[in-house]
């Protein structure tokens, strides 16, 4: 079995098909066959734009590697890996949450810890709907948020990325990668959004 990544495949009305390689998906957009998409996952596709040649597809093992600050995806058929995702899991952030719900608990009954106060009381209660208020949150001056796919020039590098960090008197964002290694610091002026945190990073 190969482990070249494939590259999803959709038919002209949206339906899947099965993944082709890189090089196909590439001859496919350059001859007007098929256009460049992204899915809600952040996955580059191609759609084509002609009738596919067939429709038939073919059985498919999903298998995960689960951890506990990490786990991992992939999809695999006989021939060739079809895709795989690395999952960033929120247990230290659980964690802290849930220490902190204990403590806010016990300021609730017995209203003797000084350092709680009521402001912050407030925000740990669902509001209508049971949903909670937003609390913080790293979101830049600039627009962006942490976690947001985009793409960013410098020169004559060009980048995808995800969003960490910026500096508000340099005006540039902190940039990095799936493995959270930061690809440099862009202007906002050259970054451009592609798409909103939804806490996946897919490889």
């Amino acid at each position: 079995m190969t482990k070249k990544i494939r590259v999803p495949v959709l038919s002209p009305d949206g339906k899947p098909l099965m993944p082709t390689t890189s090089a196909r998906a590439k001859k496919w957009v350059e001859s007007g066959k098929a256009k460049p998409v992204w899915n809600n996952l952040n996955i580059f596709c191609v759609q084509l734009l002609v009738e596919p040649s067939g429709i038939n597809t073919q059985p498919i093992a999903i298998g995960i590697d689960p951890g506990k600050h990490f786990s991992g995806i992939g999809c695999v058929s006989q021939k060739a890996v079809l895709f795989t995702a690395h999952l960033v899991l929120p247990f230290k952030r659980v964690i802290a949450r849930k220490g902190a719900q204990k403590i806010l608990r016990r300021a609730r009954r017995g209203r003797r810890i000084k350092r709680i106060y009521r402001r912050q009381l407030h925000f740990e209660n669902s509001s209508q709907g049971a949903i909670r208020k937003r609390k913080g949150g790293t979101v830049t001056p600039f627009g962006f948020r942490s976690g947001d796919l985009v793409e960013a020039t410098k020169g004559k590098l060009t980048v995808k990325g995800w969003v960490g960090g910026y500096s508000q008197k340099n005006r540039v964002i902190s940039i990095y990668d799936v493995n959270w290694r930061r690809l440099g610091q862009f202007s906002v002026s050259k970054t451009k959004l592609i798409r909103r945190s939804n806490g996946l990073c897919v490889v």
